[in-house]
């Protein structure tokens, strides 16, 4: 992802635009040719990261279009495999040198009539004691270090994908400075409703979902809503939004965001004219590391609660609904689980509020105390199930044999 200093983006009144580049340009397509010839330069003729950096900051210093050079590298150096080399263990091996140097007196910077000895006399011992030669023992010395590390493959699989990422990235950045999102999707058939929306539980967001018309709206918060854990929930949401864009049109995303020093609310919009493209495979919904435990567990206590995947849209009220991501059945009795990610008190009161008016008694919320988004404490009615790790399932049945 950019960094802050790699954002490209203006105001203009109340608005915030990304200043996105087109991937049909020559000027930006030779830009992003001559990083990726960098980084194939490097791989081939097994630079350091020091040296790869050292180039690409070159080739910025002669583009006019500096800071997408800039940009484009950061892109594809997170697409790329670094690795130190080193036939021994660096920090051992600087404190056997530095050992050695100590005892061998202070050292003269060349060679002279004196025959005092110089840093390769150093090394060249130590080197000696761990079968290695000069060379490699220069180089073992700080390769721990990550200026230090080999390039060793770049990931980035073309040009036209680092262009599309590039323009995705500047959106992303943005939305790190977000208070809310609104997303709008008219007319949403049910397996792509069921991919959004787990993929807003897979990032573990807080959102709520309501019908308007044909349309199904959902409401996110964004990190700059939160009193605590921004970093980590900023990042997730960034992640969100490829996910978004596997939705088919038409749809639209608003966002409120903090802007400036000052803070100011400002609106950024993203339409599908913007060309966004997802890097994301289109290979449906998935779970989280904290489900895939806790199903692994449900299944092991072969219970007579059987589990399936949510299916449906469960209303809550004329407007709000819910997507469950477990059903539960044992005969004639049903029950769902919806899992909470992020939270924070007022949007999860409201959703409790809808839950328990218009809920069916069978609805349970698997609700993280690690992922509170405030420092209020909160008293949980009955179906909800508090769990700070991962999820017991010999709680969840017990919850379910007691409500249902």
């Amino acid at each position: 992802m950019l960094t802050t200093q790699l954002l490209r983006a203006r105001v203009r009144g109340n608005r915030v635009e990304a200043s996105y580049i087109d991937p049909t340009s020559d000027t930006t397509r030779s830009a992003a040719e001559e990083v990726l010839e960098r980084f194939r330069e490097a791989v081939e003729q097994g630079w350091t990261r020091g040296e790869l950096d050292g180039a690409i900051a070159d080739l910025s210093s002669e583009r006019r279009d500096h800071k997408v050079v800039r940009g484009l590298a950061k892109l594809a150096s997170d697409r790329t495999d670094y690795a130190s080399d080193a036939p021994v263990d660096p920090a051992s091996f600087r404190r056997e040198v530095f050992l050695a140097a100590r005892r061998h007196g202070p050292l003269s910077l060349e060679r002279g009539p004196l025959e005092r000895p110089v840093a390769d006399d150093v090394l060249a011992e130590v080197g000696a004691a761990h079968d290695l030669g000069i060379e490699e023992a220069r180089r073992s010395l700080y390769a721990d270090l990550k200026e230090s590390h080999q390039v060793l493959a770049c990931k980035v699989p073309d040009v036209d994908w680092l262009l599309h990422r590039y323009n995705l990235a500047l959106a992303q950045a943005v939305l790190y400075q977000a208070e809310e999102l609104r997303l709008r999707i008219h007319g949403p058939t049910a397996p792509r409703m069921r991919q959004l929306l787990r993929w807003v539980s897979f990032h573990q967001l807080i959102a709520s979902s309501e019908r308007d018309g044909e349309d199904l709206v959902i409401t996110v918060d964004g990190p700059q809503s939160l009193f605590r854990q921004s970093t980590r929930y900023g990042t997730n949401l960034a992640r969100f939004l490829p996910a978004f864009l596997l939705q088919d049109p038409p749809w639209s995303l608003e966002a409120t965001v903090r802007w400036t020093k000052a803070r100011h609310r400002k609106t950024f919009t993203i339409e599908p004219d913007d060309g966004l493209v997802s890097h994301y495979a289109d290979q449906g919904a998935y779970r989280t590391e904290v489900q895939r435990h806790f199903e692994a567990g449900f299944d092991a206590l072969d219970s007579k609660w059987k589990r399936s995947d949510g299916e449906e849209l469960l209303p809550l009220g004329p407007k709000r609904v819910v997507f469950p991501d477990y059903v539960f059945r044992r005969g004639k009795r049903v029950a769902y689980l919806q899992w909470v990610g992020f939270w924070r008190r007022d949007s999860f009161l409201a959703h409790l509020e809808a839950v328990e008016q218009y809920g069916p008694p069978g609805l349970l919320l698997a609700v993280s105390t690690r992922l509170a988004g405030s420092k209020d404490p909160l008293d949980l009615p009955d179906r909800c199930i508090r769990y700070k790790g991962v999820l017991s399932p010999k709680k969840l049945i017990e919850k379910l044999d007691s409500l249902i």
